[in-house]
């Protein structure tokens, strides 16, 4: 699964994280040290199942290999392009040990098209991590909007997105998706569905400040 997009997408990552992650799963993270883990446990991850290795330098691979073989989901960011041959050698040993492979790219930060037989969003190339193989499933964070701030007053509650997703096989249609990233409760939630799960001033108020968690410089 590749992330990409604004700066949300260290928020995207997080969510997809935070639910297996508080069931007992593991998680590692290699190769971003832009993340704040103060927004991880914002959306509910426990800091003491995530595995970090921020600067993994030349031991890269040996560091994601170790991840993979001891982890539910590992999140990577390349910071050089990957050879296709040993994308798909990660692959391969993610689906031999049954993890979750998720590969993350700062916005704007050495993003290229995805391998041969990707499909794009629109017109153009979308923008991807630095990997050369094309991957199952392609979620994009577009611009969002954060609310809270009223004329001058309060603090930025909930954030606006909306999250497209593609894949590799042609019978994955292109599907979109506004969500509140992080919702008023820090959680996720389908724009639209707050209506409906009304709550009370106590717990509205329980969280007044949302950290933000940055991904991209």
């Amino acid at each position: 699964m590749a992330l990409t997009g604004t700066n949300a997408v260290s928020s995207l990552l997080f969510a997809i994280l935070a639910r297996p992650v508080a069931h007992g799963a593991w998680a590692g993270i290699a190769g971003m040290p832009q993340l704040g883990l103060e927004a991880a446990a914002g959306f509910g991850a426990p800091l003491d199942h995530l595995l970090l290795a921020p600067y993994p330098g030349d031991e890269w691979l040996a560091v994601v290999a170790t991840m993979l073989d001891g982890c539910d989901l590992v999140a990577v960011s390349p910071t050089s392009m990957l050879r296709t041959s040993l994308a798909r050698r990660i692959a391969a040993r993610a689906r031999e040990r049954r993890s979750v492979l998720l590969v993350a790219s700062p916005f704007g930060a050495g993003q290229r098209p995805f391998g041969a037989g990707q499909r794009p969003f629109g017109a153009g190339h979308v923008p991807a991590p630095m990997w050369s193989d094309a991957v199952d499933i392609h979620l994009r964070v577009e611009a969002g909007r954060w609310h809270g701030i009223d004329t001058g007053n309060g603090a930025l509650r909930r954030r606006l997105v909306t999250v497209r997703s593609s894949g590799r096989r042609s019978s994955m249609l292109e599907r979109s998706a506004r969500l509140w990233l992080p919702a008023a409760d820090g959680n996720v939630m389908l724009a639209g569905e707050e209506r409906s799960a009304p709550r009370s001033d106590a717990e509205h108020e329980r969280r007044s400040d949302i950290p933000v968690a940055p991904l991209a410089g």
